[in-house]
């Protein structure tokens, strides 16, 4: 059998092999694209939570002067406890921004984690479903009429001669 009946066989191969690689490609770009977004939440989540500390570090300076305005001791009796409180609170604010930012990046490390698993699921499909081409192009032209009983052979070179002559 002449080599250009293989001809589409390993071009389909190729382009299958070709479509697995750009997919595989396209899934670590995305997949980094990702993990760079996951580094700029977490640094942004930072900035926030360091701005949430110097806001409630206001707040509480000025809970604090308000009180001594007034002439009672803030640093005993019910208003010690309601600092001790409201700094507690405010150290709790800055730990849950923080928590946020930190959720939003690990979303963005298991998805980009995600993305290159597929890639290379991708790219292994497209070397299986490649092998499956070249294969099935070998049954039919190489070794496919060697394993057909005798009279399907006879069948099989006139209906490959008829088409060699453009017929069907």
């Amino acid at each position: 059998m002449a080599f250009a009946a293989y001809i589409p066989y390993i071009l389909a191969a190729v382009g299958t092999v070709y479509a697995g690689a750009a997919a595989n490609a396209n899934a670590k770009a995305q997949s980094q694209q990702m993990k760079n977004d996951a580094l700029t939440a977490r640094r942004v989540a930072g900035a926030r939570e360091e701005q949430q500390r110097r806001t409630n570090r206001q707040r509480l300076a000025a809970q604090r002067a308000t009180v001594a305005q007034t002439g009672f001791d803030p640093n005993t009796g019910s208003l010690a406890m309601l600092q001790v409180e409201s700094a507690g609170n405010a150290e709790l604010d800055a730990l849950t921004t923080r928590y946020s930012g930190e959720l939003q990046s690990l979303s963005l490390e298991n998805g980009a984690a995600t993305v290159r698993a597929s890639g290379r699921n991708q790219q292994t499909s497209g070397f299986l479903n490649a092998a499956g081409v070249l294969g099935s192009g070998y049954a039919r032209y190489g070794m496919g009429p060697r394993l057909m009983p005798e009279s399907a052979q006879a069948s099989f070179r006139q209906s490959e001669l008829i088409a060699q002559k453009g017929g069907y």
